[in-house]
């Protein structure tokens, strides 16, 4: 039973947004233990031992630092949106959906540290495709 209400992706067999599998399988770590979701960056299946992230999705062990936000996951962090809203764009030009969310108080002109984060969003399971694409726009800003 899903306990998110995000619609099924049609061409994975889990929910993008939690890692609820649509069938059972056996989890790739411990091979007699059923795996009922999987981790939304990777497709790798995992059982209660083993899953990791926030309380209703799943993440696996390498994927487990991975910042999750309603659902997406951040591929960027900066305090620039003039930055964030240049690399979304480039997400989109390479066909990964893409969003910025701000957390900037636009009446200051000076930013707080943690209080003025903009991040870069991605779904999880494109999440490795657009970190490849952020960095290669990292090394084209700084060449």
């Amino acid at each position: 039973m899903r306990r998110c209400d995000a619609d099924l992706h049609p061409e994975l067999t889990y929910c993008a947004s939690c890692g609820e599998l649509r069938h059972a399988v056996r989890c790739e770590s411990h091979a007699r233990a059923v795996a009922r979701r999987c981790c939304v960056v990777c497709g790798r299946s995992v059982c209660r031992r083993c899953r990791r992230g926030p309380r209703h999705t799943a993440l696996c062990d390498e994927h487990r630092g991975v910042h999750l936000v309603a659902g997406w996951a951040e591929v960027h962090r900066t305090s620039s949106e003039v930055e964030a809203e240049f690399l979304a764009s480039a997400l989109r030009g390479g066909g990964i959906q893409s969003h910025v969310l701000s957390q900037k108080d636009s009446a200051n002109v000076v930013t707080f540290g943690g209080l003025s984060v903009v991040r870069v969003l991605v779904p999880p399971f494109l999440l490795d495709e657009a970190q490849l694409i952020v960095q290669s726009e990292n090394a084209r800003g700084s060449g």
